[in-house]
């Protein structure tokens, strides 16, 4: 049987290995709310995040970014400790103008990779469990072709991608990733 730490006459008991009666409920958790004003009156004084996680013995929390206070952001506090703002409706653009082109997965879930040179995919911060798409857009001239991690891993097998290369095309790459080895991608293409 689990204690149960209640509050007791001035301060906070041991807790009770036996169900709490109806007096020491109603003695123990009446007026919360005040109790919660007081905790937080406790705070009002902190001008930064650093001093507010240390003061409720949270010093080890990484900051919030400032983009993620805003009322429509979306970020999470990823496994590895760091925030993540990959659960964004709105998608990233990325260039690929060069060999490699990175796809940083802690930036969206979402990204409109513009197709200017054939390039290899370098997927980075890869979370367990996140999943999102690939918006592949081939410029006016098309023919620009992608290569994939080692990470990557398609349907059956591994057979290569038959990519669609026509002019100003779409193509979407739809990932999942299962753990920073293994990020499962499906292809379809040919949207014009």
């Amino acid at each position: 049987m689990a204690n149960i730490t209640y509050r007791g006459p001035g301060a906070w008991g041991n807790g009770s290995p036996s169900a709490l009666t109806i007096l020491q409920v109603d003695t123990n958790f009446y007026n919360l709310d005040q109790n919660k004003l007081e905790k937080g009156d406790n705070l009002e004084g902190l001008t930064d995040q650093a001093a507010a996680r240390t003061s409720l013995g949270l010093a080890g929390l990484p900051a919030i970014p400032q983009a993620a206070l805003s009322p429509q952001s979306s970020y999470y506090l990823r496994g590895d400790g760091t925030w993540s703002n990959a659960l964004s409706s709105a998608p990233a653009t990325v260039n690929a103008t060069t060999g490699l082109t990175n796809i940083d997965f802690t930036a969206s879930s979402k990204f409109i990779v513009n197709m200017y040179a054939s390039t290899t995919f370098a997927f980075l911060n890869a979370s367990d469990g996140q999943d999102g798409v690939l918006f592949i857009k081939q410029d006016a001239t098309g023919g620009r072709t992608f290569s994939l991690p080692s990470s990557a891993k398609t349907p059956k097998g591994g057979a290569a991608i038959v990519q669609s290369t026509a002019a100003n095309s779409i193509s979407i790459l739809s990932y999942v990733v299962l753990n920073s080895s293994t990020i499962l991608v499906n292809y379809i293409g040919d949207f014009r």
